[in-house]
């Protein structure tokens, strides 16, 4: 089968990110239609001497994920496949675990499982309907009115929350509730970090990091019924940053006690056990918790990427090569 190359829209990556997992849609790349065995057959390549491999996820055909060492402007992807090879094994130096490596948790939300490898598995609460139509693939959808539908995970997360960053597509169904939660951090002593819709003065969502003390601020607006936005939060040890579709919306400096420690992670709510009018009603995809600080360039490009991964990329283009034993596959002859 050919060999797929495209190159990243400049205007669409404004800084160098190093180590930055990206969303390539297989269904755009193929000449023919892809199926899943294609698609677990490619080998992804930074250019187009396929020399060096980058690691790589294959969700499903239409959603994919792969890692730069150096992701810029003019970052140039190859991928071959040949629908015979098998998918790298999760712990391969080239397969899924090694995608999220600077990643305490990843969600795709097509099912329960994250993607780190470290074991955070969620646990359906309710019947939360997963793998619905989602902005990458598949998603889950809190359709309730006021049931506790939740996703949780009972499972330490090991991180101390000095810093972290939160980050997740949400498409709400009713912007007219008051304080549903999307998501939480929580620890043993009730100590919390949290996201919920506000619509309280003007739809928008709002960040708590709560110690002694509960700091909250206006981050995000301009919310309606059914629509993706790009939901992420930042906390630096200092200061907390609201972003929507890569964009800052505010910061602020919590006060009281801000460490959290043996923290566990839930979503569709923003409290271990609250009353049921405060539980997310809409869809959340693409969950992910780093215990790192990504600045504003990387949110940009992410949300660049996954918005309109079309544009991106840009157009796919079929290459043919010859076979060059030094590196034992085709040399690409352009």
């Amino acid at each position: 089968m050919p060999i797929r190359v495209a190159t990243v829209r400049a205007a669409d990556v404004p800084a160098s990110q190093t180590n930055f997992p990206f969303y390539v849609d297989l269904g755009r790349v193929g000449a023919t239609t892809l199926t899943l065995a294609d698609a677990h057959s490619s080998r992804w390549y930074t250019d187009t001497d396929l020399v060096t491999e980058m690691a790589r996820e294959i969700v499903s055909v239409s959603e994919a994920h792969g890692k730069y060492a150096s992701f810029t402007s003019t970052s140039k992807i190859a991928i071959d496949y040949d629908g015979i090879r098998a998918d790298y094994a999760v712990t391969a130096t080239f397969g899924r675990n090694a995608v999220w490596a600077a990643y305490r948790a990843v969600f795709h939300l097509d099912d329960l499982v994250d993607s780190t490898g470290n074991g955070y598995t969620l646990t359906n609460n309710n019947s939360v309907t997963m793998n619905a139509t989602g902005k990458l693939g598949g998603s889950a959808d809190f359709t309730s009115g006021n049931s506790n539908k939740t996703l949780s995970n009972a499972t330490d997360l090991g991180m101390s929350l000095t810093s972290y960053t939160v980050d997740m597509w949400l498409r709400l169904y009713d912007v007219t509730a008051f304080g549903q939660g999307p998501w939480i951090i929580n620890d043993a002593t009730t100590r919390r970090v949290y996201g919920y819709f506000e619509n309280s003065g003007g739809a928008s969502m709002r960040f708590a990091h709560e110690g002694n003390a509960n700091t909250q601020f206006n981050a995000v607006s301009a919310w309606t019924n059914d629509v993706w936005r790009k939901y992420t939060h930042t906390w630096d040890n200092t200061t907390q940053t609201g972003y929507l579709n890569g964009a800052s919306g505010g910061s602020t400096s919590p006060t009281g006690n801000t460490s959290i420690v043996n923290s566990t992670f839930r979503l569709g709510a923003h409290q271990a056990d609250v009353a049921p009018s405060l539980y997310w009603k809409g869809r959340i995809d693409e969950a992910r918790v780093t215990d790192s600080t990504r600045d504003a360039n990387w949110i940009t490009t992410e949300y660049n990427n996954q918005n309109d991964e079309a544009t991106f990329w840009g157009t796919w283009t079929t290459f043919s090569g010859s076979f060059n034993p030094a590196f034992g596959h085709r040399r690409l002859m352009i």
